[in-house]
């Protein structure tokens, strides 16, 4: 009875872990972990996050701000003039003269039709030595009959930019101009934008490489249901993605990745693939600190609740401050960490199997331990960013393309839609007209960025 009692003591506390394990993972959701906030779709309390900048300001237009409405012009295309048939008393106005009292503009699309331009191909035969020359085609008119460039642009940006479905565009271009594209004409159009792109993409890959610093990230992509990573490197004017099998080391010493070359300050979120690469200076991302840190506070931690607080503080601090005070800084993180050390269970078995677990707490404080310069860079720093905000904003068009879609059909079409989108997410952080730029890369051939 001792034995099996010893037994059933044993079995109650593994259980009462587990217990707690799968508690914790219910309450998961964008703001206590790495979840995305597409998962807080359905809920019906509003989550709030622990890091939000204290605004004072009303919702809104803000006092004295200049608002923008459509403002009349003074030359328009067609001019209609209501005039009054008869008066009330019965006489006809048609012949009196009036006077206009009101004026009233309607800012509209005209009726879309498709041009079609003819090239004709002229030779002549020289009057003083009969030889006969001809005229050339220019070098975007491969065939008897083609697409123009405009709507190739136009298809590519919809594709690509609004992930819209290829039958959707088929539709779409069929409703505007009355034309019936082919979806595999779409395709070809992409492949050729996927090309022409190659010298734009090692362009920013270059630039990339000669920055302070950028951010990386990775996210999950489906491709014809098989597992995919998509990765990305970026700064706030510049962003290059491409597609890989594999999450960790791989993808990112493959030789599509510029992060093995990249010798300045890699922001990213605590991945340990990156730590591989020594020759750059390392930056966790606080907000991912800050959402592991909820979720140990609402599991009652006190030593989280201090460590979020301090962060948030040294965010909210001048940079001059914190490095004149850098020392006592230094003394408090260690102090909250020690502290932690003693408020976490210690490392405990929770199943049969397998090796004695820390608590996530207990990994938590190691991780912060062991990264301390990393996660403290912001604070003395003006280059170094709280957040790795900015390459998550560069990958998050994923999800929107796979709500649309629900997958990439192929690893082609995958490959052609990173590079695409890489080059005008680019062009867009540049101020350069998208559409534009795609019109010229199919008619002339131009391939350089006007990077600012």
């Amino acid at each position: 009875l001792r034995a099996e009692n010893a037994q059933l003591r044993v079995e109650n506390a593994m259980l009462k872990e587990r217990i707690k394990v799968l508690e914790l993972k219910n309450k998961q959701n964008s703001k206590n972990s790495h979840m995305p906030p597409s998962s807080d779709l359905y809920k019906t309390k509003k989550i709030k996050s622990a890091f939000t900048r204290k605004q004072n300001k009303n919702s809104g237009g803000q006092k004295g701000h200049e608002g923008k409405t459509l403002d009349k012009v003074e030359f328009v295309d067609e001019v209609i003039v209501l005039e009054p048939k008869r008066c009330q008393c019965g006489a006809d106005l048609t012949k009196v003269k009036g006077v206009i009292i009101e004026t009233r503009q309607e800012f509209d699309i005209p009726p879309q039709e498709i041009r079609i331009i003819e090239y004709q191909r002229k030779e002549c035969i020289c009057p003083y030595c009969q030889a006969i020359t001809a005229g050339h085609f220019p070098n975007h008119i491969q065939a008897p009959t083609q697409y123009g460039s405009t709507i190739k642009a136009v298809c590519v940006v919809m594709s690509v930019n609004y992930k819209i479905p290829l039958a959707k565009i088929v539709q779409l271009m069929e409703d505007l101009y009355k034309i019936r594209i082919n979806e595999s004409s779409i395709i070809n159009w992409l492949k050729q934008s996927y090309n022409l792109m190659k010298p734009t993409e090692d362009q920013i890959k270059d630039h990339l490489l000669n920055s302070k610093l950028v951010h990386a990230d990775e996210t999950g992509v489906k491709i014809n249901g098989k597992n995919y990573w998509n990765h990305v490197v970026s700064t706030d004017k510049l962003t290059h993605q491409f597609i890989n099998e594999k999450r960790g080391q791989k993808a990112i010493r493959s030789e599509a990745s510029i992060l093995p070359y990249y010798k300045g300050i890699l922001v990213h979120d605590c991945w340990s693939s990156y730590f591989t690469l020594e020759q750059v200076k390392h930056v966790i991302c606080g907000a991912h600190l800050i959402r592991e840190l909820n979720a140990l506070i609402e599991d009652k931690s006190k030593w989280a609740f201090r460590f979020q607080k301090y962060l948030l503080e040294l965010h909210d601090s001048p940079i001059a401050k914190n490095k004149k005070n850098k020392k006592q800084i230094l003394l408090d993180y260690n102090k909250i960490l020690r502290q932690g050390i003693h408020e976490e269970p210690p490392p405990r078995r929770t199943s049969y199997r397998g090796r004695i677990k820390n608590s996530k707490g207990l990994n938590l404080i190691n991780r912060l331990i062991k990264y301390k310069e990393s996660v403290l860079g912001f604070a003395f720093s003006n280059l170094i960013p709280f957040t790795n905000n900015q390459a998550e904003r560069d990958i998050r068009h994923c999800k929107t393309k796979q709500k649309v879609a629900g997958c990439f059909r192929s690893l082609e079409g995958a490959k052609y839609y990173m590079r695409i989108s890489s080059i005008t997410i680019t062009l867009r952080k540049n101020s350069v007209n998208v559409l534009d730029w795609i019109k010229s890369l199919f008619a002339e051939g131009i391939f350089t960025l006007p990077l600012t």
